[in-house]
C-alpha cells in the first residue's frame, strides 16, 4: 500500500483544494491510501492548478521539503502558454505576460530537487524547457504524442487522417466546451438501431 499526500500548498481556502478530476483519479489507483501530512506518506501529489485567490503556504512547502519524500506534479495550468509554462521556471521567458498572476506560485519551485514526475497539461514536448525530470501527458495517455505543424500539410485529407484519437475531459469553465459536447451529441446516430448489430 503506498501513501499518498494530496496538496496544492496554498492557505485561504486553498489549502486541500486539489483539482476534482486529479482527486477521483487518484482514488481510482490500486493499493493506494490517502493520508493527511506529507511526514506519514511515501509520496506527494502537488496539483498546480491557476486559483485567483491563492496564497502559498510556506509552512507546508518547508514541511515537504524536510521530509524529503519524493514529489508527482499534476499540472492543470490554465492560461494563454500553457504549452511552455513550467511550475518550477518561474524566471523563464514564458511567465513574462502572466508574471503578476503567477508569481505567487514562485515559492513552490523550492520542491524542484524532490520532483520525480510532471505530469502535464496541454503537453507539446516541442515547446517544453529542459527539466531535470521527466515531463508527460496528463490527459493524452499515449506513449508517443506527434507533433504535427499545420503549416507542412498539404491537403484537408492529410489533415484529417492525424493519427490522434479523440479524447474529452472538460470542466464548465468555458460554456463552448458543453455547447460543443452537446451538437456531437445531438449529430450522434446509432450504427446499430434496436434490434439490429451483433448480438
Amino acid at each position: 500500500m503506498v501513501k499518498v499526500f494530496t496538496t496544492v500548498c496554498g492557505i485561504g481556502g486553498a489549502d486541500r483544494c486539489v483539482d476534482g478530476w486529479v482527486l477521483d483519479h487518484i482514488r481510482r489507483i490500486p493499493d493506494l491510501m490517502l493520508v493527511d501530512t506529507p511526514e506519514e506518506c511515501d509520496l506527494v501529489f502537488f496539483s498546480w492548478t491557476w486559483r485567483p485567490e491563492y496564497q502559498p503556504d510556506h509552512a507546508m512547502i518547508e514541511r515537504i521539503l524536510r521530509t524529503a519524500k519524493p514529489v508527482i506534479v499534476f499540472d492543470y495550468l490554465e492560461c494563454g502558454n500553457d504549452t511552455e509554462i513550467i511550475l518550477t521556471n518561474p524566471g523563464g521567458e514564458a511567465w513574462t505576460p502572466w508574471i503578476s498572476a503567477l508569481q505567487k506560485y514562485s515559492p513552490c519551485a523550492a520542491l524542484e530537487p524532490l520532483i520525480k514526475l510532471y505530469f502535464k497539461r496541454e503537453y507539446a514536448p516541442a515547446k517544453l524547457p529542459k527539466t531535470p525530470f521527466p515531463v508527460v501527458a496528463t490527459d493524452f495517455m499515449s506513449d508517443f504524442i506527434k507533433e504535427f505543424d499545420e503549416q507542412q500539410l498539404t491537403s484537408r485529407a492529410e489533415y484529417d487522417n492525424r493519427p490522434i484519437d479523440l479524447f474529452f475531459c472538460y470542466g464548465y469553465s468555458g460554456a463552448e466546451r458543453m455547447l460543443l459536447h452537446a451538437e456531437l451529441l445531438r449529430r450522434y446516430h446509432d450504427p446499430f438501431p434496436r434490434g439490429e448489430g451483433v448480438e
